[in-house]
């Protein structure tokens, strides 16, 4: 089966049965650079997972007829705030494209691992996370788009970004709704809208958007919840990957903490505001159709 791009977390189902764990002696070869291997067994079947942090690159000898991928992009920030008067909203997740179930081409691949959006500790701002790219034989490219910062106070970050997923809106002190980020079509989804009141408790961020859904709209006196990730479970420690920056309340007055895996981090007032998640990729092949080395 392939899906390239899905929606939502999904069970991706393993090779058909009798397919065996037996090995060839021409089994091409994948050799990784800067990439972490890490062979397992699930459902009586041998697989190897390789995961890139950082940017590296691997080589296969000759194609092979199953693999799974995804790749993700560096989350955003929340907003940092230096009053109540206006409430940060959570920053969007980095953008998540996914390859299942299909054929893998011989040749050399390029991984550039976009970085999470910097952590803030003054002022009143917010970061977009960096691109991650795939660059394939052939010169073709993925993309995974980084996710959009928070909104907030100071000229230019009133608005939730846009990016793989958007960033929060922020609650305002005036009534009505603060503006969120779109999301990336077939990547991740659009920030949540942040709610405005001259109430100061009442004032809410919205989230920032996940890979698996729409960040939460902030309502009176609730902050908006964080945009679903998607759920890896076909990797060798299965993960929720990609979700959204959690929305805030006015009270809400410390430091936020840093994200993983792509995730956008929760804003802050007067506080730092935690990193966001760098992206990664995971490919995985089966043992029994492949060598994997390091280079």
């Amino acid at each position: 089966m392939r899906l390239i791009n899905a929606p939502g977390p999904i069970w991706t189902g393993w090779p058909p049965l009798g397919m065996g764990n037996g090995s060839s002696p021409s089994k091409p070869t994948l050799t990784v650079t800067n990439g972490t291997i890490t062979p397992f067994s699930r459902s009586g079947v041998d697989y190897v997972e390789i995961a890139f942090t950082a940017s590296g690159s691997f080589t296969l000898s000759a194609g092979i007829d199953w693999h799974n991928r995804a790749l993700g992009a560096g989350g955003g920030t929340g907003g940092r705030g230096q009053s109540t008067t206006y409430v940060p909203g959570g920053g969007g997740a980095g953008g998540l494209l996914r390859t299942l179930g299909a054929a893998l081409a011989s040749g050399s691949y390029a991984v550039t691992i976009g970085a999470g959006g910097a952590a803030i500790t003054s002022g009143s701002s917010r970061n977009n996370g960096s691109n991650s790219v795939l660059s394939l034989p052939g010169g073709g490219t993925e993309t995974a788009i980084g996710g959009g910062g928070g909104a907030t106070a100071g000229a230019g970050v009133t608005n939730g970004a846009d990016g793989g997923s958007g960033g929060g809106g922020r609650g305002q002190n005036t009534n009505g709704t603060g503006a969120a980020g779109a999301g990336t079509s077939g990547q991740g989804s659009a920030g949540g809208l942040g709610f405005g009141s001259p109430d100061e408790p009442l004032r809410a961020a919205g989230a920032g958007g996940g890979a698996g859904g729409a960040g939460g709209a902030g309502a009176s006196g609730v902050a908006g919840a964080a945009g679903a990730g998607v759920l890896l479970d076909w990797i060798a420690a299965p993960a929720t990957v990609c979700i959204g920056g959690a929305g805030m309340l006015a009270a809400n007055t410390d430091a936020s903490p840093g994200a993983t895996l792509g995730s956008g981090s929760r804003g802050a007032i007067n506080a730092d505001v935690g990193k966001g998640g760098d992206g990664f990729l995971f490919l995985v092949v089966r043992a029994d159709q492949v060598s994997v080395v390091a280079a």
